[in-house]
């Protein structure tokens, strides 16, 4: 019996422990991080967030949040802007609606992420009034897509968050597609993917570790330059990156203190210098005022 209650407390301090953690980690930094100025020699400038939640009654985006969200595009001044688990068109659409009240209308396109969940959107926005609309369909079922403008290919990736296995299918698929491409390309987003992911991290995501790191590795070789600050999750984990082809990072940084709770990812936003580029054209240089 002593042993039976022994037992039965040391689960419950443990659940406390992992509860109490879990609070400490989900609240937001008081103190946002200032978006600093962008480099003169940034060729290209990109802010990506994971919008949604933890709340499993609804883990997309909030409507309370889209004037977060547009306040912190307005003063990134991204030049591609990708944002994962929107629930809805109509959620971009006030976001975008928010964004031309401050005079910074931007093209922008929504796609679903998973074809098994149509209320689950991710879109890029910038501020390239002629960018070309790109779409990568994986055999997993998954939708990728992004921006060509200014001679340069974005790509907003949403992998899949619980299967390693299909993770690298959609990454390989997309490794393809890249190497397919005028140069530069660029991708960014959550990729579910801690290529520094410890045990408890990978058993707490259904991960496999050798899998995902294999996965990670090549990435790395088709897309060597890439973002390496974090963590992005509020668990500590960082699932958010920014890669490209070639050329180098000039800044990075994870902006604490924009989320609301229940949202559970930190913006990610990254300066690169892309070489080569293509010299734009008159029209894919232009921009919004």
């Amino acid at each position: 019996m002593r042993r039976c209650m022994t037992v039965s407390i040391s689960v419950v301090l443990v659940l406390m422990a992992m509860v109490g953690w879990a609070i400490y980690r989900l609240t937001p930094a008081r103190e946002q991080t200032p978006v600093p100025e962008r480099p003169a020699q940034a060729t290209i400038r990109i802010l990506t967030w994971n919008v949604g939640t933890v709340d499993l009654r609804d883990i997309r985006m909030s409507d309370e949040v889209i004037e977060d969200v547009a306040n912190l595009i307005a003063e990134a001044g991204a030049d591609l802007v990708a944002l994962q688990e929107l629930r809805s068109e109509a959620q971009l659409l006030a976001i975008l609606e928010a964004l031309s009240r401050r005079g910074l209308p931007h093209w922008a396109k929504v796609a679903t992420v998973d074809s098994r969940h149509p209320d689950g959107q991710s879109a890029v926005l910038c501020p390239h009034l002629t960018a070309e609309h790109l779409v990568l369909h994986s055999s997993v079922g998954f939708t990728a897509h992004g921006a060509r403008f200014s001679g340069i290919s974005v790509i907003n990736v949403h992998a899949p968050p619980a299967s390693s296995e299909k993770r690298a299918r959609l990454l390989d698929e997309l490794i393809t597609w890249v190497k397919e491409q005028p140069l530069p390309v660029v991708i960014a987003g959550d990729l579910n993917l801690d290529p520094d992911l410890g045990l408890l991290g990978a058993w707490l995501t259904w991960s496999n570790r050798t899998t995902d790191q294999d996965t990670f590795a090549a990435l790395q070789a088709t897309l060597p330059i890439g973002s390496s600050v974090g963590p992005t999750s509020a668990f500590g984990w960082r699932f958010d990156h920014v890669r490209a082809t070639s050329g180098h990072v000039i800044q990075q940084l994870v902006l604490q203190g924009v989320r609301r709770f229940p949202q559970d990812h930190e913006p990610l936003l990254v300066d690169l210098h892309l070489a080569p580029l293509i010299a734009p054209t008159d029209d894919d240089d232009l921009r919004a005022n």
